[in-house]
């Protein structure tokens, strides 16, 4: 077996396997991807494909196969690198316009499907500047803007200046 088919091979079922776990262990988040954010979450429904109301080990395997020949694009019965990629972006874009869509929805004040300059700036003015302007004096100081900073990094788990 080639070395590119023997760590596809290791790739796709690495994946698939997160499928189970994802249909055990749930979403993560928002955005519905599963606990690492390689799989979309699972519904149950999806994999109880007779609807009784359990999960078979055919109906697991039946899914997965399901989910490889989604990959297989060229139905050859193997996943190719460029296979992979393929399906990898395809996911990509669809939870990229996801987020989009629901950007827009909350900036776009006037209901035209788009955000104008003025809008995304009317957001993000007042709630940004509000926020760092602690003394509310109607100026951003450089200790005000550091302490954003920390604040931040704070908020997405790593210290300041890493």
């Amino acid at each position: 077996m080639k070395r590119a088919t023997v760590i596809g091979a290791v790739t796709v079922l690495a994946i698939l396997s997160g499928a189970v776990a994802a249909t055990a262990k749930g979403s993560d988040g928002e955005d519905g991807r599963g606990p690492r954010g390689m799989m979309d979450q699972v519904e149950f429904s999806a994999l109880d494909a007779d609807g009784n109301g359990v999960i078979t080990e055919a109906e697991i395997a039946a899914f997965q196969q399901a989910k490889f020949d989604e990959r297989d694009t060229d139905g050859n019965g193997s996943v190719s690198a460029e296979e992979f990629t393929a399906a990898r972006a395809a996911k990509a874009a669809e939870r990229a316009a996801k987020m989009q869509e629901r950007m827009i929805s909350r900036l776009d004040t006037d209901g035209d499907g788009a955000v104008s300059f003025e809008e995304m700036q009317a957001k993000k003015r007042g709630n940004m500047f509000e926020r760092i302007d602690t003394n509310k004096d109607g100026e951003i100081s450089a200790e005000e803007f550091e302490a954003a900073q920390e604040k931040m990094a704070k908020r997405q788990g790593r210290g300041h200046g890493n």
